[in-house]
């Protein structure tokens, strides 16, 4: 066996030590075969990386085990929760006060947490435009476009057959309730719309699946009930007051009232408003 293929389930369970300041760092990473490439890595969490900015990476390192997926979960939460590494504080020294472990959430050896923190909280929009530009230029060689669509394909195959419960529908609703797209999305999205070729078979699918279905009386007034709180807006030619989506199509530059527009096909077929 091959040690790819020995360590392919096991996770490394480490504790960084940062060796000015005393503050230390408890986490999980790939089964790692030294100390010396341990602090290669160096470690991760944002609270961690931002002290090793200020106070530069001088650094040492021990592993507090190697353990299958298995287990792990139960081993890491329970040193998380046995050194309180969230809200511990020191009591004594020239860090009295402050944290004795970087970690802004307990390790469960999976996936760095399972607390919670971020549950119902939103990015800041200095975050999300971090986030965007690290993402930007970014280019994935063939082999690793390969694994992503692999990886997509198990998950879609996972779901095959499968429904939402009506509690995880309900929370997909509630979670999306109130929510208003901004126009550059709805500019996206329709230009993806208009872009696609949607074959034969798809609509024939599209059609078999809506067969039959109807709409229960609460269904209809929930419909009826947005249509009539649906945001509208003015055309500044004709003075008149319609949805985002048909202002655009018959007013504003398509309005009959605009100087040049006497002569717009506005046939129901032509989506383009092509002028004859």
């Amino acid at each position: 066996m091959s040690t790819e293929n020995k360590y392919k389930n096991m996770v490394c369970l480490y504790i960084f030590t940062h060796n000015i300041t005393g503050l230390k760092y408890f986490g999980k990473t790939k089964v790692y075969f030294t100390i010396e490439t341990l602090l290669k890595y160096g470690g991760s969490g944002s609270y961690w990386k931002d002290h090793k900015k200020v106070h530069g990476n001088d650094l040492s390192a021990e592993i507090y085990g190697i353990f299958h997926k298995d287990e792990v979960k139960e081993i890491a939460l329970k040193f998380s929760e046995d050194n309180n590494i969230v809200k511990s504080l020191n009591e004594s020294g020239n860090r009295k006060g402050k944290k004795i472990w970087a970690n802004e959430k307990n390790e469960n050896g999976l996936d760095g947490g399972s607390d919670g923190n971020m549950l119902g909280k939103l990015h800041s929009k200095e975050t999300k435009q971090k986030m965007s530009n690290s993402q930007k230029g970014r280019t994935f060689t063939i082999e690793t476009r390969e694994k992503m669509s692999e990886s997509a394909k198990k998950r879609d195959n996972n779901w095959t057959g499968r429904k939402h419960s009506d509690e995880s529908k309900l929370k997909i609703s509630n979670s999306l309730t109130g929510k208003k797209q901004s126009p550059e999305t709805i500019e996206k999205r329709m230009k993806h719309i208009r872009g696609s070729n949607i074959t034969e078979e798809h609509k024939r699918k599209i059609s078999e699946f809506n067969k039959g279905r109807t709409h229960t009386e609460e269904m209809k007034k929930n419909l009826s009930d947005k249509a009539k709180n649906r945001e509208k807006i003015k055309c500044p030619y004709c003075n008149k007051e319609a949805t985002p989506g048909l202002a655009k199509r018959w007013h504003f530059d398509n309005c009959k009232l605009k100087e040049g527009n006497k002569n717009i096909d506005r046939s129901p077929w032509n989506k383009g408003l092509k002028i004859k």
